[in-house]
């Protein structure tokens, strides 16, 4: 018996730590990511720190496109999407203990 509950637990903590929790109803959400191109834009890649990357995980799409209006798409030659997969190497993630950003 308490090896069944050690190993729902675990199996707790894992989806915890891998999706988004949402409230005290176990419903689970995807994560969400930001990925851009600066297309080569000084500012940008400086602003950013890289020419290409993606940040994430965010726990909502309304959340990935507001850090993308603040951050990528002020640049006007950038290429940017929001979704389920990064696109490239993930550079800007939670700190400390958020799950999200």
């Amino acid at each position: 018996m308490l090896r069944k509950i050690y190993i729902i637990l675990i199996f707790d903590f894992i989806l915890t730590l891998s999706s988004c929790y949402k409230g005290n109803d176990y419903n689970y959400e995807p994560r969400y990511f930001a990925s851009w191109s600066c297309q080569n834009n000084s500012s940008c890649i400086n602003t950013l720190g890289y020419n290409q990357g993606s940040a994430g995980g965010f726990c909502s799409l309304n959340s990935c496109q507001n850090w993308v209006a603040t951050n990528v798409s002020i640049y006007s030659s950038s290429q940017y999407t929001c979704s389920e997969t990064a696109t490239y190497t993930i550079y800007i993630f939670p700190k400390g203990n958020n799950i999200c950003l």
